[in-house]
């Protein structure tokens, strides 16, 4: 890089040696299998199970939870409606037929339709359990020919939301820059839990992170706090955060953690490397390890629980609880914050891959989804443009009246505007629009 090649010829060369290499290994064993006599054998069954277990156990809780309850939805569905609900052991044709009754009918409780980030993740919970080791069926529902008119149906329903829906797709707006100034004054750090939520905020806005089990089982060792070559203090991450673009493959890209940013410290009251010191003095004081243990009521001398912290609901809550009691413009969610980030940082000139090195996005596209988002302030000032530009076009359809007309030009021009109630009335002006 530093020889002046651009990133694409970098990446060829490295993949292309990175191949070459594989290949070479890939051709020596080979042929040290094939000069050598092989004897096969089959797996005992406790192996099998126990290989089975570690496979289960490496699925995230949340996902196993959301997989047991989409899958039991689909086998009561098929209860209800006389069919059966064994829909591991039928043919793949029959299946298809279920699955797309199945998705034409999926409605949540109160009736209403599910959004399409839903409807793919009860498919995904239905194609995860089918191809788990339990089941072991060798098909997929999400590409297989054999599932192409489920799919279509798939599509339709959330074409349909689309059309019909409450317009709750976008359910993740970025916070407004009013509601931004306001948390500041909101956070004026009096007590225990205003400054847990300014020093919570302030990590997922300014290292973009996301999901409550993360932020759980964060300890006072998850961050630190550094000076830079210009003797600058900041506050880094210690370690990598699993995640939605942190997952378990054998591909370096895939597990990579390519986040590379920092919180520094600025010169305004609202300092957030002086409120981050502040709560770790605290937290020590109290003898926590947690990053977030329960904050204490009416104590002085302790401000937080040294053995409870606080639960994955709570956390999951918290830019709500903050924005009914620093009484926003409107109730955001903790996504909001990390949709936030992305938004300002590419109001700033950031490029896509700039975003990517705080964000952790593994691609380009995925960043371009949340700058779709448009503040208040964004969209007003694009209705102030429009009406702008109507006001120019009046302004110069008036001095072409004016330099047209060479007598009288207020009177023409005071005629042109009169306003008021007349019938059945024919005028006729001697001038061009």
């Amino acid at each position: 890089m530093l020889s002046g090649l651009d990133d694409e010829m970098v990446t060829w060369v490295t993949e292309e040696s990175n191949e070459r290499y594989l290949a070479e290994m890939s051709s020596a064993f080979i042929e040290n299998l094939n000069q050598e006599e092989t004897t096969y054998f089959e797996v005992p069954e406790e192996v099998d199970r126990e290989l089975d277990r570690i496979e289960k156990e490496a699925m995230p809780t949340s996902t196993k939870k959301q997989t047991e309850n989409y899958v039991n939805k689909f086998r009561r569905f098929l209860e209800e409606n006389n069919l059966s609900p064994n829909f591991e052991e039928i043919p793949n044709r029959i299946l298809n037929d279920y699955l797309r009754f199945f998705y034409s009918k999926l409605r949540k409780s109160d009736g209403g339709m599910y959004s399409p980030a839903t409807l793919v993740c009860i498919r995904a919970a239905i194609h995860r359990h089918l191809t788990s080791a339990e089941v072991n069926k060798k098909i997929n529902i999400l590409k297989d020919d054999d599932f192409k008119r489920s799919n279509v149906m798939l599509k339709s329903m959330v074409g349909k939301f689309l059309k019909e829906g409450d317009g709750s797709c976008q359910s993740y707006p970025a916070i407004e820059q009013s509601d931004l100034i306001k948390m500041k004054q909101f956070f004026d750090r009096s007590s225990g839990a205003v400054l847990q939520m300014e020093v919570w905020f302030n990590l997922l806005y300014y290292f973009a992170l996301r999901g409550r089990e993360t932020i759980r089982y964060l300890t006072l060792e998850s961050f630190s706090v550094s000076c830079d070559s210009d003797n600058i203090k900041y506050v880094s991450i210690n370690h990598d955060f699993i995640s939605k673009n942190t997952k378990a493959s054998l591909i370096r890209k895939e597990y990579e953690n390519i986040k590379q940013c920092r919180m520094y410290e600025n010169n305004s009251v609202h300092c957030p490397v002086v409120a981050f010191e502040l709560y770790m003095d605290k937290l020590k004081q109290s003898g926590c390890s947690d990053l977030f243990p329960l904050p204490t009521k009416g104590d002085k001398n302790s401000w937080y629980c040294k053995n409870r912290v606080l639960g994955k609901n709570t956390l999951a809550g918290m830019m709500k609880k903050i924005s009914t009691e620093a009484k926003l413009s409107k109730v955001y969610t903790n996504h909001s914050i990390r949709v936030t980030s992305v938004t300002v940082l590419k109001e700033e000139g950031m490029t896509n891959s700039d975003i990517q090195s705080v964000t952790g996005h593994k691609n380009e596209a995925s960043v371009s989804r949340y700058i779709r988002h448009r503040s208040d302030a964004a969209k007003r000032s694009f209705s102030v443009a429009l009406s702008q530009t109507q006001d120019k076009e009046r302004e110069v359809k008036m001095m072409k009246l004016d330099a047209t007309c060479s007598s009288g030009k207020s009177t023409i021009r005071e005629r042109f505007v009169l306003s008021g109630n007349f019938n059945n009335c024919t005028f006729n002006f001697p001038f061009d629009n």
